[in-house]
């Protein structure tokens, strides 16, 4: 179909074609006829190629929505989705690049020579030379999958439902190269020409170069955890009956589906609950047999609910708890060792999500993955940081009432600790965002330094007007003139308060007397988390470890006078984000301590979000930090720093006085408060199933104020004032589900130790150092390096959990003796 024929409004203004009153908004036109063609089409950020909203689940082809985004002033630029997958007629782009000394069209017709030259086809101009190449495929013959530069330099594919380009009708201000140099420009028709099929001899060779394989060199510290430990699908299984030759094929299947070989414990150990059908040899070598298993585990819940199970989920997918299963001290109901075979030990921490720099602000966004590149560090060491900070500056200036109606009141205050080997630096990245933070400081300091100046020359001249005025007094006395009181008074110049934004010295007195000085709030900032922490747990810091406990919520007043500089402190709202930083065996230690009633099991811990990305490869570069870039964040902050009710368009409450009561505050508008109900509604729900370990409820619980408190951030980052809008509470969202991975990993970290201990147990097993049976001093007395009664205590349990021992207890006349026994069935 001819683009121009089907909607001679698309190219109004180009030659040769008349104007109509539509054409003018060739964005709009151009967005109706790609979802005309059953393409959905989304907003993109205004002059950027980035998204403005989380595009896989937002782009439509409603024409209703995409006039509400694209009609009047044009507020964004255009994404096109390519794909869909698996669709006859599915949209593929040729991303020809033409910029950084490269040459995607000679790429191209050097292609053409081995491939066939490709048929003349829609083609728009992008800013900087380069060109998209519109094309058909049918996907449900050939899988292409995008790519950048994998057929040529300067080519990039965009196919699959995985992948946009952005539209014709777009303009670009702000795509730099690496010489600094502004490629800008309108992205514009090229040629009238309808989208062409694309060639089968070039649909066969994309489809080959988008085959998997495995790559040479792994970066990630870890492989993703196994997934047939997963607690929900060990419930679902319960519910189902081994018994059933039709729903033990079917679960069969589904494992195999889902895990491949690595399913077969769990499948084994399902099929042994019904001993009169268990024949091991026949079940393996059925297992063996299956060769393109199409069904997944999705299949077993689905049985299982048939059966009358409760999917935790209430009808949503599933979630892993996985990363709790060996840390909870509460005991997962498991069958005896004995004639049951072993579970897999877990051997690496769950998987966790890459930061998507889409959730950030264009300006943020930018400044973050320039600066971790140069440092060759994980953008999350600088992201969150930098979320951390800004939710500092704000402080109290405004808060948020979530609710449409109800008077909840979140101030804004975020907390997170970055959680890797000192290598990876994150400190690095934690002082990179602290920077903004310390530039307001400096500035504020060098005014303080002058009013402290001014003040001492007030005051030495008060000084002698007092004295004067006794002189005065004097003579009127001697003279037996009255005088009063007020003839003594002299007005003393009011004493400068130094403006602050950072606190390291995190003492209650230090704390109160800054916090009382500063009402907005402040930035904790602590290189190592834990060790501070862990001096809260003493008796002598009761009090400060309260007073943390109330600056999370950002609204409490605290009075005390229990502090040596003077008496009743009183601080109206304790506000404070605190950052930190710490290593991955010191969180494991102190976490296991808030999970299991230790001293610092009251909530504390979870009020931080653990940040903990896999590592990312060294790259050695040694540029010089982009300058605009670093001002334009700095000038986000000094904004921010200014913020008031009335630039904000905040809601102020006024008592019968005629006064302020309460904090400003800006609500959601229409559509964001109807997404946050019901993701409240939902997150809600989940938490009350009863199905999470209470250390995990407990953080999940501190979830909603999360939430409100990331969308105002990015909204007054953003657009700065009004209601908070739908595309800053979906990137808020994107970010707690982010958070809630890392959140699995920081709490699965609690039982690594015991694996590694449970393994060395094992080791000592199969090379004969440890007899079968066996007593627990027989281990920790034999001194082997790490393992000691402690550790040794929870080495054993974890593998009866996971049946690798059996236990029995011996009466031996005195105080009985467990004994430990290795499962029969552990293979040699």
């Amino acid at each position: 179909m001819n683009l121009t024929d089907s909607n001679p409004k698309l190219l109004a203004g180009s030659p040769n074609l008349r104007p109509t009153p539509e054409s003018s908004n060739i964005i709009l036109a151009v967005a109706l006829w790609f979802a005309s063609q059953g393409k959905p089409v989304f907003p993109v950020r205004k002059n950027l190629k980035t998204p403005a909203c989380k595009w896989k689940e937002v782009a439509t082809t409603d024409e209703a929505q995409i006039r509400q985004w694209f009609g009047g002033s044009r507020k964004y630029n255009l994404g096109v989705v390519c794909g869909p997958k698996g669709a006859i007629r599915s949209l593929i782009v040729f991303d020809v690049d033409m910029k950084h000394g490269k040459n995607g069209k000679a790429s191209l017709e050097k292609l053409g020579k081995l491939l066939g030259k490709l048929p003349p086809t829609l083609t728009t101009d992008t800013p900087g030379l380069g060109e998209h190449q519109y094309f058909w495929i049918d996907a449900s013959k050939y899988l292409i999958k995008n790519s950048v530069e994998g057929i040529g330099e300067g080519i990039d594919i965009r196919a699959n439902g995985d992948g946009y380009v952005v539209g014709v009708g777009s303009h670009l201000e702000a795509d730099a190269d690496d010489t600094g140099r502004q490629a800008t420009g309108d992205y514009a028709f090229a040629n009238k020409l309808p989208i062409a099929e694309l060639p089968p001899a070039w649909c066969e060779f994309l489809a080959k170069k988008s085959e998997p394989h495995k790559p040479t060199v792994q970066y990630k510290t870890s492989p993703p955890r196994q997934e047939y430990q997963d607690e929900d699908l060990q419930s679902a299984l319960n519910f189902l009956d081994a018994a059933d030759s039709a729903t033990w094929e079917a679960v069969m299947f589904s494992l195999k589906g889902s895990y491949g070989d690595a399913g077969y414990a769990l499948f084994d150990s399902w099929s042994l609950t019904a001993p009169d059908h268990y024949n091991a040899k026949e079940n393996r070598k059925r297992w063996d047999s299956v060769k393109n298993a199409t069904k997944t585990k999705a299949s077993v819940f689905q049985m299982a609910q048939d059966k009358g199970w409760k999917n935790p989920a209430k009808g949503q997918t599933v979630r892993s708890n996985t990363s709790l299963t060996s840390f909870t001290s509460q005991k997962s109901t498991v069958h005896p060792a004995k004639n049951y075979p072993p579970q897999l030990l877990p051997d690496s921490l769950p998987p966790v999500q890459a930061f998507d720099l889409d959730w950030l602000p264009d300006e943020l966004g930018a400044w973050v993955q320039d600066t971790a590149r140069r440092m060759s560090t994980p953008v999350d060491y600088i992201a969150m940081p930098l979320l951390v900070t800004l939710a500092g500056v704000i402080g109290r200036k405004v808060a948020i009432r979530p609710m449409e109606f109800d008077h909840w009141t979140v101030v804004i205050t975020l907390w997170a600790v970055m959680i890797g080997r000192p290598s990876l630096k994150k400190s690095a990245g934690i002082s990179a965002a602290l920077s903004f933070l310390q530039t307001l400081e400096a500035k504020e300091r060098a005014i303080y330094q002058q009013q402290v100046e001014q003040y001492s020359y007030e005051l030495e001249l008060a000084a002698l007007q007092k004295e004067t005025i006794k002189g005065e007094v004097k003579k009127s006395l001697k003279n037996k003139q009255a005088v009063s009181a007020s003839e003594l008074q002299v007005d003393a110049p009011d004493k400068p308060i130094q403006r602050r934004y950072l606190i390291n010295d995190v003492t209650m007195a230090a704390l109160l007397q800054v916090l009382q000085d500063n009402p907005n709030g402040l930035t904790v900032s602590r290189d190592e988390i834990v060790g501070f922490l862990k001096t809260l747990d003493s008796e002598g810091n009761t009090g400060l470890r309260e007073l943390l406990l109330e600056a999370w919520n950002g609204n409490a007043s605290f009075n005390t006078d229990r502090v040596a500089r003077g008496k009743d402190l009183f601080v109206e709202g304790v506000c404070l984000s605190v950052l930190g930083g710490t290593q991955p065996g010191k969180l494991a230690a102190y976490l296991k301590s808030a999970v299991k009633g230790g001293a610092s099991d009251d909530g504390l811990m979870q009020r931080f979000n653990p940040i903990w990305p896999d590592a990312v490869p060294y790259e050695g570069i040694d540029e010089p930090p982009n300058k605009l870039l670093k001002t334009a964040v700095q000038k986000i902050f000094n904004r921010l720093d200014t913020l008031t009710t009335e630039s904000v368009e905040a809601i102020q409450e006024i008592d019968e006085d005629g006064q302020a009561d309460g904090l400003p505050y800006l609500r959601f508008d229409y559509q964001a408060q109807a997404l946050f109900k019901d993701w409240l509604f939902n997150h809600e729900t989940r938490l009350r199933a009863g199905d999470l370990h209470p250390a995990m409820e407990s953080h999940l619980g501190k979830y909603p104020k999360t939430l409100v408190t990331l969308a105002l951030i990015l909204h007054l980052v953003e657009v700065g004032h009004g209601a908070v809008g739908e595309i800053s509470l979906l990137r808020a969202i994107g970010l707690v589900e982010y958070l809630e991975s890392h959140a699995n990993r920081a709490y699965a970290s609690i039982s690594m130790p015991d694996v590694d201990s449970a393994k060395q147990i094992l080791n000592k097993l199969k090379s004969g150092q440890l007899s079968n049976p066996f007593k627990a001093r027989d281990i920790y007395s034999a001194g082997w390096t790490g393992l000691d009664r402690e550790t040794t205590t929870a080495a054993l349990e974890l593998l009866q959990e996971y049946r690798w021992l059996d236990a029995e207890e011996l009466e031996t006349g005195g105080r009985p003796t467990t004994v430990y026994y290795l499962n029969p069935l552990v293979g040699g």
